[in-house]
């Protein structure tokens, strides 16, 4: 398994994706505590949709993209504040940097697609367009041969960030069900 994380918009001026190639070893693991590595001072976590391929690709057009992914969840990601992109893996890559949630099935025939985070209290509506997500899947396709298993996350969709405070718990709802629960430590 292996996350394409798309550090840029797909309508970008730039025909090469900047996209982090994160391994299997970022992301925590059976509901963890995030640790908060000491190699810098402040930190932010950035929330975002990530989606599940399902099956082999490779060149994918955008019209069948949505053939490659088949559910749905939550990512946030650990990132020090001062570091802008492109960065390097020492500061995005490094063990435990990511939480990937409970994973949702996508419904088949959408074109869009309305999310319900909920945070703390707070309720935030987001609409995504199904073609951004095929969008970014043909991309990533032309540069990665992309798994079964493997996770894709748009960086072009709405995505939530916020500072990082030590002993925080983070509790965020998609569509009613809780998607991402844990502790920063």
């Amino acid at each position: 398994m292996k996350i394409l994380y798309s550090e840029q918009p797909v309508n970008a001026p730039t025909t090469e994706p900047i996209v982090s190639l994160l391994t299997d070893s970022s992301v925590s693991r059976n509901h963890k505590p995030l640790f908060v590595p000491p190699h810098h001072d402040k930190w932010t976590l950035t929330i975002g949709l990530g989606v599940k391929v399902s099956r082999l690709g490779k060149f994918v057009a955008p019209r069948f993209a949505s053939r490659y992914y088949d559910a749905m969840t939550l990512v946030a990601r650990l990132r020090p504040a001062s570091v802008s992109m492109p960065a390097s893996a020492t500061d995005i890559a490094f063990d435990s940097s990511i939480v990937i949630g409970e994973w949702l099935p996508i419904p088949a025939d959408v074109d869009m697609l309305d999310l319900t985070l909920t945070s703390g209290g707070e309720l935030i509506t987001i609409s995504i367009p199904r073609s951004l997500i095929d969008d970014t899947v043909a991309r990533m396709s032309s540069y990665f041969m992309i798994k079964h298993g493997d996770v894709i996350v748009p960086g072009d969709l709405p995505m939530m960030e916020t500072d990082v405070r030590l002993d925080c718990l983070i509790d965020i709802m998609l569509n009613g069900t809780t998607c991402l629960h844990f502790k920063i430590k």
